[in-house]
């Protein structure tokens, strides 16, 4: 697979500039030392991130497949061309779309150079324009300008996505899933694949594609929700997962039909009902929550415990279940379609929460999740043990995880595997 990195390597060793890439004095036999320690650092063995061998792989050079990353760069290279008045592709345009939609990867090996990525963006542009100098191609002074300034703002736009979420109602309420799968900070779901598929059919529906993970506490249903991030995160799943659509006015100054990758978020409604004191304060934190939800246009919401958010949330009323609780806010929006959310919650507080709210229970599809065999503990735990080997400094032998199995099973009645 294609990665950023690889694409950072390629446009380095095509730039013959004597000063280095675009004059940051970034040679190739450098570069590549340091995406090499930098993949050793990411992993748990340098192999595992090498690229290899035709054979190996099974692609040829002209199937090799790009990752989300990639992808998203190239198109916003097309982007580009098109802002600055191009009706070609050269690497300069690459390297802007690199370094304003990158996924991280490439900004790590920039920063081991002590280079930022938006001031070789900006030589890049001032490369370009110099070319249609020599062709007798110069923009106008006001076109120029105008080029220019589209460009740093979109530029900003998207490197600051990130550090202007923190200021977000998503950001305060909300964890990122998927970036944690990203991380490797998930542990991986095991033995899981059927009730993580049948989550991704109910996403991909038109209509009545929020699904709700019914279980007992203990058999898995967060793990699940993990599961489906991690499967994004490595685009495990359908395209319609993978990348979205949107438009956006030229106010905002961002790319058209841009695609980026979904994301499973999950609430804290601890967070998200804490310190809510004067009357409206939950009501605005919900709208606002919606809101952000709706203009990000990727999120998939993950609600763990929803029946929380159903009577025992009322808002304007005391918890009386007269006034108005957070997940009536919610019903306009899911029935509309404008947002997917996955929600869990027990059997138990199913039918007492949503069998008598009939609107609320029609924009969810129930998904059954079972409690594992004591076959299917057994492989999650071996899937887990060196994790929680390195974790406890310890070996755990198959005789061990066996027994452990079969004797929580046995006395341990009031809990569920694994």
């Amino acid at each position: 697979m294609v990665c950023t990195q690889h694409l950072l390597l390629g446009l380095i060793g095509e730039d013959h500039d004597p000063k280095g890439f675009l004059g940051s004095g970034i040679k190739i036999d450098e570069a590549r030392e340091v995406v090499k320690s930098t993949w050793h650092s990411e992993s748990d063995s340098i192999d595992a991130s090498e690229s290899v061998s035709k054979e190996e792989s099974g692609f040829s050079p002209s199937n090799v497949p790009f990752s989300i990353s990639t992808t998203r760069v190239f198109e916003a290279a097309v982007e580009y061309s098109r802002t600055l008045g191009h009706n070609f592709i050269a690497p300069e345009h690459i390297a802007i779309g690199l370094f304003t939609v990158d996924d991280g990867s490439v900004d790590r090996v920039l920063q081991r150079f002590g280079v930022d990525g938006d001031h070789l963006a900006a030589i890049a542009v001032t490369k370009l324009q110099g070319e249609l100098v020599k062709d007798g191609r110069e923009p106008s002074v006001e076109s120029k300008g105008k080029r220019e300034k589209s460009f740093t703002k979109k530029a900003a736009a998207l490197r600051s996505s990130e550090q202007s979420r923190d200021k977000s109602a998503l950001a305060q309420f909300c964890v990122d899933l998927t970036a944690r799968a990203s991380e490797g900070l998930i542990d991986p779901v095991i033995g899981r694949h059927s009730e993580i598929g049948r989550i991704v059919q109910i996403l991909c529906r038109r209509s009545k594609n929020n699904p709700i993970l019914l279980g007992e506490s203990g058999v898995g249903k967060t793990a699940i929700a993990e599961g489906l991030a991690t499967s994004i995160a490595q685009a495990k799943v359908p395209v319609f997962l993978l990348m979205f659509l949107f438009m956006l006015t030229l106010r905002k100054l961002c790319f058209a039909n841009l695609r980026r990758r979904k994301r499973v978020m999950s609430l804290d409604v601890g967070m998200l009902i804490a310190g809510a004191k004067e009357r409206g304060e939950l009501e605005a934190r919900v709208t606002t929550l919606i809101r952000e939800i709706l203009e990000e246009g990727n999120i998939i919401l993950f609600i763990d415990e929803v029946h929380t958010l159903v009577g025992s949330g009322t808002v304007g009323r005391g918890n009386k279940g007269s006034g108005l609780d957070i997940a009536n806010l919610l019903k306009p929006s899911l029935g509309r379609g404008q947002f997917q959310c996955i929600a869990s919650t027990t059997i138990d507080e199913y039918r007492t929460h949503f069998e008598i709210d009939k609107a609320l229970a029609r924009r969810f599809q129930p998904v059954m999740i079972n409690e594992p065999s004591q076959e299917d503990a057994v492989r999650i735990l071996l899937g887990l043990r060196q994790k929680y080997e390195a974790h406890h400094n310890c070996r755990f032998t198959l005789e061990a995880i066996n027994a452990a199995v079969s004797l929580s099973t046995r006395y341990i009645a009031d809990r569920y595997l694994p």
